[in-house]
């Protein structure tokens, strides 16, 4: 509970979460591309001003 409070407050202040995923064009089925992407997400954190 205390952690939904804390990320609810983060959220709040411009925090934002961030995930990406880098597209192997090398790849030839979209069931490749998107096995890669579920295997290797890019998970950051941005700050909006």
């Amino acid at each position: 509970m205390k952690y939904i409070i804390i990320l609810l407050l983060l959220v709040g202040c411009g925090i934002k979460p961030s995930a990406t995923c880098v597209v192997d064009l090398k790849k030839e089925t979209v069931k490749e591309i998107t096995d890669s992407c579920v295997e290797n997400p890019h998970v950051g954190v941005k700050k909006e001003f």
